[in-house]
Formats: C-alpha cells, structure tokens, sequence
C-alpha cells in the first residue's frame, strides 16, 4: 500500500464503521477476562485495504451470528442499544462497495473483517 492509495467512500461513513464496531468491543467486554482487549489491524491485499477489529469479549452465540446485521436484532438480553449498530454497519458498508465478515465464538471473542475497495491509481 503506498500514501496514495485511496478507500472508495468518505471519511464519515468509514467513522461510523469504526465508531459502531469498537463502541460494540467495548461494551461487549468480557469481565471475567484478565486482560481484555480491542485491536484494529489493518492489511493491504491486492486493490483492497482489510480493517479488522479484534475483541476478546463476551462473543456472539453461533445459533444468531447469521443474524447480527439485520435491523432491531440483539443477540444479548442485557443489551440496552436498540439492535441498529451492526446493521447500520452493513448498510454503510454497501453504499461504498465494501463488505464485512464475522467470526466469533460465545465466551472467546469477534472479530469483524471489513474489505475496503481500493481507487486505481
């Protein structure tokens, strides 16, 4: 990736990504776990940039984790958000071409990969 590489979509859409995914990292923590932790990694690929965001948190039951992205979904009882988060996620996501993956394990943790298209240069 070099310093002209440019992500296809505007700066608010790409904050109301990060802002959604690390607001859920957060508040999904786990309290059990000695060090719990966030991380946004980053990596070039082809004529995409892959944002990754790492939690070790409470995770997400595999019987929901194909419905996480529809709208009003919470896949916890103790949440207290109105089940938008991932969804408005999904829909800004596809406005700019991109897409976002999910992998998680109740008790373990999420990771959400986001594959951002790349401006040819």
């Amino acid at each position: 990736m070099s310093n002209n590489d440019k992500i296809l979509g505007d700066e608010t859409r790409i904050k109301v990504i990060l802002r959604n995914l690390i607001h859920n990292a957060v508040i999904f923590f786990d309290i059990n776990k000695r060090t719990p932790f966030v991380k946004i990694m980053l990596r070039h690929n082809n004529n995409n940039l892959e944002l990754s965001v790492i939690d070790n948190g409470q995770g997400i039951s595999r019987n929901v984790l194909d419905r996480v992205f529809d709208m009003f979904f919470r896949a916890n009882d103790n949440s207290i958000g109105s089940g938008l988060g991932l969804y408005v996620v999904k829909e800004t996501l596809q406005k700019i071409d991109a897409t976002v993956d999910v992998v998680s394990e109740e008790g373990k943790g999420s990771t959400f990969k986001i594959i951002l298209p790349l401006e040819n240069n």
